[in-house]
């Protein structure tokens, strides 16, 4: 039998001080492999932020050295911070983590290939993919030469799909997609990732939206719609944006079966364990609750989305898509000149439009201003 271990999303800006409970170091150790998101490059010296749409973030140049030492050995590469300060820190990132290590990103044939460990006798390969983001690479007559991270979207991963099922024993696919601070995936993803298993997939261990989402079991494979932050060195106010889950799989004989548990890390004590906590443990079960009954889920989707509404009505309105009130304008000004902001420019307005999941709730808003009209 093999053992991986998945976590979410690491990030953190200074390593010192971070550990791991002696439960949790166990737990890795007696793991035949540990996989985790590396969320955002090392910082270079001489770095440049892309335009985009959303916060640039870079790591602690010490980060892989300390995720290695505590038993990390592959890392997904692909999400929509990989390319935050360009190829160069891409560069630096897959040099210091080492090529064999890094799946999802990097030049178009590296970034589009899947990773095959060979453990217990069984080759068992790593697709990592993540959804419109800036950095992605979609188009290889035009980033055939450029760095980037691997897109869910692409025409070419039903393929690549069949393909490497062909290469290895058991496929796990990695997507870093979602609804950010959303305790539940939208249907779309339920579709694409089922697709994916349809396709060939043992198994669909995703990350992104920075808490934990349900989890499920489809034609006898399992699916983690989202493991949340594993360690997230910034201070949020949001719902269980300090939960995490790690996805333990077990593989034994063509079957793939799913264990998780869940973690909770402290940005003050920069302390990560596992947890046992009644009303954490409540509220994962109440969401996984909603997700098994079709009618709660579908009325919790589109409420989270009409309440998304403002959010992108704000964006709309910064980017000069909508009419802005004088009042307003002036207040923008005046927060420009006191530094207190800066004017959003046509990124968070590109990105709404083409990163799947902003383009499906606004789809959604609008199917349901329809039907009230």
């Amino acid at each position: 039998m093999v053992k991986i271990n998945i976590v979410g999303d690491f990030y953190s800006y200074k390593i010192n001080g971070i550990t791991f409970s002696n439960e949790l170091q166990q737990q890795i150790n007696i793991a035949d492999l540990n996989v985790i998101n590396f969320e955002g490059p090392i910082s270079v010296n001489s770095k440049k932020a892309i335009r985009k749409s959303g916060p640039n973030i870079d790591q602690d140049a010490d980060v892989p050295v300390f995720l290695k030492e505590h038993g990390f050995k592959l890392f997904s590469l692909a999400n929509n911070h990989s390319m935050d300060y360009g190829g160069q820190a891409l560069d630096a990132t897959i040099n210091c983590l080492n090529e064999d290590c890094i799946v999802g990103a990097g030049l178009w044939h590296e970034a589009y290939k899947i990773k095959i460990f060979e453990i217990r006798g069984k080759k068992i390969g790593f697709l990592a993919i993540t959804q419109f983001e800036f950095g992605v690479l979609d188009d290889i007559a035009f980033c055939e030469n450029k760095k980037g991270a691997a897109w869910m979207g692409h025409p070419c991963i039903d393929k690549l799909i069949v393909d490497s099922k062909q290469q290895c024993d058991y496929l796990i696919v990695l997507p870093h997609a979602g609804l950010e601070y959303f305790t539940q995936p939208l249907p779309e993803l339920r579709t694409l990732y089922h697709h994916f298993i349809d396709m060939g997939a043992d198994a669909v261990i995703a990350g992104h939206p920075h808490v934990p989402q349900p989890w499920e079991v489809y034609n006898r494979k399992p699916i983690a719609y989202s493991l949340g932050n594993f360690f997230f060195d910034e201070e949020c106010d949001k719902p269980l944006w300090n939960i995490g889950l790690m996805a333990t799989l077990s593989l034994d004989e063509g079957e793939v079966c799913l264990h998780i548990q869940p973690l909770h890390f402290d940005t003050g004590t920069r302390f990560v364990d596992f947890i046992n906590d009644t009303k954490i443990n409540l509220r994962l079960s109440e969401d996984l609750d909603i997700f098994s009954n079709q009618s709660a889920y579908i009325e919790t989707v589109y409420r989270h989305c009409l309440s998304m509404q403002a959010y992108y009505d704000m964006l709309f309105e910064m980017s000069g898509y909508n009419k802005l009130s004088i009042k307003r304008c002036l207040g923008f000004i005046k927060r420009k000149l006191l530094r207190k902001t800066t004017f959003v420019d046509d990124s968070h307005f590109i990105n709404s439009l083409r990163c799947e999941p902003h383009r499906w709730v606004l789809s959604r808003i609008y199917e349901l201003k329809d039907r009230n009209c």
